[in-house]
């Protein structure tokens, strides 16, 4: 069998060996099968919250701060994405039950003080699917 000639490494790759280059690169968005959306928000969150620090002192110092950051995350926090519940709500299937409670309450509120709402109460629903990259839509 005849070696294959190395090529050499070039930060600016030559049209040559473009296409091979390129190939090797990621394609847009993530390629891991356990980035969720949810994960990601997670992380955005964890990175921009005002405790978080430049750095930790150790490791003892990074799982103290994620002991007191993922039970507030997942149980206080409520998310823009998921209606406005916590992750803990919508895991355990309380989703629709706390939903509808809050639709009745402010249903009950508009009816009390219609002056205060700009337009009626509009029931919430979760999204049927969550993305971090939507695909495009399909060609008609």
């Amino acid at each position: 069998s005849t070696p294959t000639a190395a090529r050499p490494w070039s930060p600016s790759p030559s049209t040559s060996c473009s296409a091979t280059w390129t190939s090797a690169l990621p394609t847009a968005g993530p390629t891991s099968v356990t980035t969720t959306p949810y994960s990601e928000a997670q992380f955005k969150t964890l990175k921009y919250r005002p405790e978080f620090p430049e750095r930790f002192g150790s490791e003892q110092d990074a799982r103290l701060h994620g002991r007191t950051f993922f039970p507030w995350y997942n149980t206080e926090h409520r998310h823009s994405g998921i209606a406005m519940l916590t992750p803990a709500t919508v895991h355990y299937g309380r989703a629709k039950e706390v939903l509808e409670a809050r639709y009745q309450v402010m249903q009950a509120a508009y009816a009390a003080h219609p002056a205060r709402f700009a337009r009626p109460p509009v029931r919430q629903t979760l999204p049927e699917r969550v993305w971090i990259n939507a695909p495009p839509p399909a060609p008609v």
